[in-house]
């Protein structure tokens, strides 16, 4: 179990009459929210109707309302709220119904995140020392406590415990005047095992007292709730930062330097999910559902088993840091890895900025359903074994490769930007139902095994270039048909219709070729020879009339 955090206190004045009394004003609370609100008043009877009486406007209601009272003492109440919503809420205190108009009165009211509930509430009296016993239904429960004393004794309070109960923290009351009456009010944060807990008072002494104590429970399973972290949830340096959630943490979650950031739920994290330096974030196989700042790595830092159902900055890694194991539903910003950074086992089912490597980063095993910014590789990156069941369903800015990058087994069932590698990149196993840009090949680039089937920009390769083994590779329609210069090679192709015809320069080749219908510009008969060009076991072309 985890305790309860204390949020904050909403106190009225306790040394005037006026009624009623505002202890919280449109104040913005976070779903799960507990506040336990006691008051006091100076006088009161053995019956009902004369401590305060509480109200809300919240979307929850009031519950837990307790009154302890007998005669010639100083009544006191109490009453608590749960919020069911994120919500602002304004609650107020009244005197007592039965009350006498001049007596003074006021109310605390105490706010909790990270609690699953209240527990047992009980209420005594006496005089002497104040003193009653409360049996915790859970682990780690705080207790908030209220004292009131008829005969207004004065002295510094001082709250008492045994049983586990802890230290007291005392919170806002009214120390005994000599002349009205007393109110002490605290919590004890930690009560530790659940049980049986004896809180009180060792001063003043000579009281004349009636009391309430109320437990607040913590969490299960040793979580740590965060129900509005408007600055965020960091560590730094060494720090660890284990199952935490942060329904609402609006600075993010992150961790500096070799911190580690563990099991992290973050429901909304505008910020995002950070890790720096050797920073480790891992088996937050949590959800962060909506993680506007997108979730980014640095250094050395790792990031494991994470799912963002909503990551609007997309999911980056940079330096040589990991990114595995991840699933993001939408991640506006796209995947993207830096330096020697890893990013595996990815998921994006919306990556509106594409999937990106830098460096020698590796992207492998990736899904994307829709990928607007397309799939590219730079520098010696390899993006490979993303085709087996790997779907880029819309990856509107194509798939590219740069430098010595690899992008190997890939689909792309739209691919509006074509497909394209550059210097001695390597696309491998390639498909591409809809590639509007076209195929294409640049310097030593080799283009492998591709299916094209609408490919308007056509297929072309560039100096050493080689687009070889694609027939199995069907380019369907190729409007700007199909060309090949320098020593750039083109073998076992079939290709049905290339509406902007065929050429090969240079010292190109093209060998077991077939097709169907070639119309090239200002001649719609024959394919255009040139050069040196070899043409080998060339199907002949059809005419077309």
């Amino acid at each position: 179990m985890a305790a309860p955090t204390f949020v904050a206190q909403y106190a009225t004045a306790f040394n005037a009459s006026t009624s009623p009394k505002t202890a919280m004003s449109a104040v913005s609370i976070s779903s799960g929210d507990v506040i336990v609100i006691v008051g006091a008043i100076e006088g009161g009877q053995d019956a009902a109707g004369y401590p305060p009486a509480y109200t809300e406007n919240g979307s929850a209601s009031l519950a837990n309302v307790t009154e302890s009272t007998a005669a010639d003492v100083a009544a006191s109440s109490c009453a608590t709220y749960i919020a069911t919503a994120s919500e602002s809420i304004t609650i107020t205190a009244a005197r007592g119904s039965s009350a006498d108009g001049s007596w003074y009165f006021g109310a605390n009211a105490i706010r909790f995140s990270g609690s699953s509930g209240v527990g047992n509430v009980v209420t005594g009296g006496g005089s002497g020392s104040p003193s009653m016993s409360i049996i915790t239904t859970q682990a780690n429960s705080a207790i908030v406590v209220i004292f009131t004393d008829w005969n207004a004794t004065t002295g510094t309070q001082t709250f008492t415990s045994n049983g586990g109960a802890g230290s007291a923290t005392l919170l806002t009351g009214y120390p005994g005047d000599g002349v009205r009456y007393g109110a002490a009010i605290a919590y004890y944060a930690d009560s530790g095992a659940a049980g049986a807990k004896t809180v009180g008072m060792s001063a003043p002494t000579g009281q004349k007292w009636r009391g309430i104590a109320i437990e607040v429970k913590g969490t299960a399973g040793g979580t740590t709730y965060s129900h509005a972290a408007t600055g965020g949830i960091a560590t730094g340096g060494a720090a660890t930062l284990k199952r935490t959630r942060a329904s609402t943490a609006s600075g993010g979650v992150s961790t500096g330097g070799t911190a580690t950031l563990k099991r992290a739920f973050a429901n909304q994290a505008s910020g995002g999910i950070t890790t720096g330096g050797a920073a480790s974030a891992s088996k937050s196989s949590g959800n962060s559902y909506i993680a506007s700042g997108g979730i980014t790595t640095g250094g050395a830092a790792a990031l494991k088993r994470t799912q963002a159902s909503t990551a609007n900055g997309g999911i980056s890694t940079g330096g040589a840091s990991g990114l595995k194991l991840v699933k993001t539903v939408s991640g506006s910003g796209g995947i993207a890895t830096g330096g020697a950074a890893a990013l595996k086992r990815a998921f994006a089912r919306s990556a509106s900025g594409g999937l990106v490597t830098g460096g020698t980063a590796p992207l492998k095993l990736v899904k994307t359903t829709s990928a607007t910014g397309g799939i590219v590789t730079g520098g010696a990156a390899t993006a490979s074994k993303s085709s087996p069941g790997q779907n880029s369903h819309t990856a509107s800015g194509g798939v590219a490769t740069g430098g010595a990058a690899t992008l190997k087994r890939t689909q792309t069932a739209v691919g509006a930007g074509g497909i394209a590698t550059g210097g001695a990149a390597t696309l491998k196993r390639s498909f591409a139902r809809l590639a509007s840009g076209g195929l294409s090949t640049g310097g030593a680039a080799v283009l492998k095994r591709v299916r094209a089937y609408l490919a308007s920009g056509g297929l072309a390769t560039g100096g050493a270039a080689a687009v070889t083994l694609t027939a199995g590779a069907f380019s369907y329609v190729a409007s700007g048909g199909i060309a090949t210069g320098g020593s750039a090679s083109l073998r076992i192709l079939l290709h049905y219709l290339a509406s902007g015809g065929v050429t090969i320069g240079g010292a190109a080749s093209a060998y077991t070729w077939s097709s169907v219908t070639a119309l090239p510009h200002g001649d719609p008969a024959f394919a255009r020879l040139s050069s040196v060009a070899a043409m080998e076991r060339i199907t002949p072309l059809a005419r077309v009339a």
